[in-house]
């Protein structure tokens, strides 16, 4: 008789959780192969730096015309070390630490590349609507959605996004969508106001496309936060409320602090 039915499917000394961990790690491994372009270009762009038409500091992909701005960059990695605290703080309970961190990692990496695919989604759409830059946008819609093979491969990289879902509190919803919600009003404010690139808009196109960029960034990490980022701020403002006027945060020495209601 084969040994190797039900009762040898699980290999002694390996838990359960452990054999779970390490096949979601397979999958993520695969499914960073398949945006590797994304960690290429911004590894290789930061050795080649340079200045746009209007002297800010940009990066360059060599061998492309890509290039990543400094705000970018910070947006991105803001993400991935957001992402990767959290992740690893639920896991590192249920997980020896290195596979513990490996997920981490990998959920990181991502999460941070599906999101930048969904702002470069969204940058696409207001281009098509802009008049200065409509042939733009209709390259762009071609460039990723004008083939079956191309569409997929779009959509493969906006799902990629939700490579968090996993570990998402369902409380942090209001702290995830104030981050889309600042991100769109920021965009929204950028195409009002001309949608002129960085390059050629000055220092108000650049302050909003950073401010854009950061906030969906952060979209995926207050998905995974240990507390709402909305609840936080909300009881921040409620905390300076309640505090009388000319009381210090700090008590005087040998005197208590002011009590709280």
């Amino acid at each position: 008789m084969s040994d190797l039915g039900p009762a040898s499917a699980t290999a002694p000394g390996y838990p359960r959780r452990l054999q779970l961990a390490l096949a979601l790690a397979v999958v993520l491994v695969i499914l960073t192969a398949y945006v590797s372009w994304f960690d290429y270009a911004a590894l290789t762009a930061v050795f080649h730096p340079g200045r746009d038409a209007t002297g800010n500091l940009q990066f360059r992909v060599p061998g492309y015309t890509n290039t990543v701005y400094p705000f970018t960059y910070a947006a991105v990695a803001t993400s991935f070390l957001g992402v990767s605290w959290f992740v690893f703080s639920q896991e590192r309970g249920r997980l020896p630490r290195v596979p513990a961190l490996l997920l981490a990692v990998l959920v990181a990496n991502l999460a941070s590349i599906g999101m930048i695919d969904v702002y470069e989604q969204l940058f696409v759409t207001l281009m098509f609507y802009s008049p200065g830059l409509h042939t733009y946008g209709v390259y762009g819609f071609q460039l990723y959605w004008g083939s079956a093979g191309a569409a997929a491969g779009t959509a493969g990289g906006l799902l990629i996004a939700l490579t968090v879902v996993p570990w998402a509190r369902r409380e942090n919803w209001p702290g995830v969508l104030l981050c889309l919600g600042l991100g769109a009003v920021a965009l929204g404010v950028w195409f009002a106001s001309g949608f002129a690139t960085p390059s050629s808009g000055g220092e108000l196109a650049y302050g909003l496309n950073a401010v854009s960029r950061v906030a969906f960034q952060l979209a995926v990490v207050a998905a995974v936060s240990s507390k709402d980022w909305l609840w936080m701020l909300a009881h921040s403002v409620r905390a300076l409320a309640r505090r009388p006027a000319g009381a210090s945060t700090r008590g005087s020495a040998g005197a208590p602090t002011t009590p709280r209601p």
